[in-house]
């Protein structure tokens, strides 16, 4: 069989609820050739719905309780950490790939940067990594050259012609990765669009009324449709085309701050620290490190923090902090103290509370505790949560200890983890993830005109290594889609095959021996 090429658009947040009604309005001409001439569904995503654990379960087609990221950051040392792409204790299918001789062109991928030890291809870092950076080993010179210019996010802490400089950078990337597609000789393709999300978080509101906003706002779906254009020339009859996302989006009400529950309960315990304890998180990374932006702190006495923070008295002291410092930020913040809490929740991605109780009995009591008091709650007449899960009925493997102890599927609300604030609140944005996502295949071989019923996110990976006639790792989560081929193809003749994760591992070491061995001949040492 002849080498297959596979190529992977992610379209961060993208949802048949935006893209198929502009379809079938003509506005996405693209999309809907697609949806005429291609296999498509709602593609399911991880429980929580979010970026990093989403995307990293795609490429490994593994649930977080395998690959270990449950959330954009881990709890170490009673503080917050940005996880890395060293965090994934998995195989990736671009890894993979790699062991095999298969070469790779990966833009962009959330938690992909830096790559492991042994991929073969070219990489452009994510918005998760400090800065944007290249790996390659590609023969030739001038890569670093293909990448100038190339930026990941707008300045977004301005709101001036936003829209128009998200449009100009997301050019600016296509321009990048038509390159790389027509340059490199690649069998497999991935290239991410971060932008498609951050105008719904952004502008999801006025994309639903239809304002004059959100009618710009679109134009970032309508430039992704014109590259899909673009590439459907470039197709032959050896390549498969997915469309996927990571999570979906919808309408969300309301925010619920359940740390204030918490504290009110006395289950969570908070410190005051200064800036260089302060935990990291997603916004201050894109702050500091992609956008280069430093937030001034200005230095008060910690003893007027605290007694500003008294709850008597906050009312009073918030008009004259405001008045005395204006917008700037003080050097001291409220913090959950990890240690001393017995519930918590750390981040609004990771819409699970985590106990903090070595006692087993204990915990399961105060996990019942927990159940019951959010089992209740309710705003405006409406639940807060559709389900409250334990760990054991969402995940599964050896990893499972550092998930959440309770998982939390929202209602229309917005968890927020803030330690100040009303309880509850209108969410002014409208809009947030939603656990069913876009998932579409194109390609000589696809069906045409098929609705794949509920694909899971873990399906993409065991799919990919089918088409390649790899065997799949025999403890993957997802399963091989293989009602969207043809049925006289290849593909849907051939049954999945599988394997050991160790089997991989070794096929690199007896890889790296053979490149050791040809380095050594060459140097005429043996």
């Amino acid at each position: 069989m002849e080498k297959p090429r596979v190529i992977v658009i992610g379209i961060d947040g993208g949802t048949w609820n935006l893209i198929k009604p502009w379809a079938e309005k003509g506005e996405l001409p693209t999309f809907r050739f697609l949806l005429e001439n291609g296999a498509w569904g709602e593609l399911e995503s991880t429980i929580p719905p979010v970026t990093g654990p989403a995307w990293v379960s795609f490429s490994t087609g593994k649930n977080p309780g395998k690959h270990g990221v449950f959330d954009f950051v881990k709890l170490e040392d009673n503080s917050l950490k940005l996880v890395t792409s060293k965090d994934i204790e998995e195989l990736t299918v671009y890894d993979i790939l790699s062991r095999r001789g298969f070469r790779n062109v990966i833009i962009g991928l959330p938690l992909s940067y830096p790559p492991k030890d042994g991929f073969k291809g070219i990489m452009i870092s994510d918005f998760l990594y400090p800065r944007v950076e290249i790996y390659s080993d590609f023969d030739g010179e001038g890569i670093e050259n293909i990448i100038s210019g190339y930026r990941i996010l707008p300045d977004f802490t301005k709101e001036e012609n936003l829209i128009e400089r998200l449009i100009e950078i997301s050019k600016n990337k296509l321009n990048v990765a038509r390159k790389l597609f027509d340059l490199l000789d690649w069998n497999f393709y991935f290239l991410h669009f971060l932008e498609t999300d951050f105008v719904c978080h952004r502008f999801w509101k006025d994309i639903k009324n239809r304002t004059e906003v959100g009618k710009k706002a679109k134009e970032v779906f309508q430039i992704v449709d014109d590259f899909l254009n673009w590439l459907l020339d470039r197709i032959d009859e050896k390549s498969i085309l997915f469309i996927m996302s990571d999570h979906g989006f919808a309408d969300h009400q309301y925010v619920i701050r359940l740390n204030r529950i918490f504290m009110k309960n006395n289950f969570l315990k908070v410190r005051i620290v200064d800036f260089s304890e302060m935990d990291e998180s997603l916004y201050r990374h894109v702050l500091e490190n992609l956008l280069n932006k430093k937030e001034k702190k200005v230095k008060i006495p910690k003893l007027l923090f605290k007694l500003a923070s008294n709850p008597m008295i906050k009312p009073i002291s918030k008009r004259i902090f405001r008045a005395i410092f204006k917008d700037a930020k003080i050097s001291y913040s409220k913090k959950i103290d990890f240690t001393n809490s017995k519930v918590f929740i750390p981040t609004t991605e990771s819409m699970g509370v985590y106990i903090n109780e070595t006692d087993e009995q204990k915990k399961r009591e105060l996990a019942k505790e927990i159940k019951m008091i959010l089992s209740k709650l309710e705003y405006r007449g409406q639940k807060v949560f559709k389900r409250i899960l334990t760990k054991n009925e969402v995940y599964s493997g050896p990893l499972l200890d550092f998930a959440p102890d309770i998982v939390l599927i929202p209602n229309g609300f917005i968890i927020d983890p803030s330690l100040d604030g009303k309880i509850f609140e209108t969410f002014e944005p409208g809009g947030y993830h939603d656990p069913y996502g876009i998932f579409l295949a194109y390609g000589k071989d696809i069906k045409r005109g098929c609705v794949v019923d509920r694909p899971k996110i873990y399906d993409l990976a065991p799919t990919i290594l089918h088409i390649f006639g790899l065997p799949i790792p025999n403890d993957i989560d997802g399963r091989v889609l293989m009602e969207i081929f043809e049925e006289c193809s290849e593909f849907a003749r051939r049954e999945p095959t599988y394997t050991s994760y160790y089997d991989y591992n070794k096929i690199l070491e007896e890889r790296k021996l053979r490149e050791k061995v040809k380095e050594l001949k060459l140097k005429k040492r043996i």
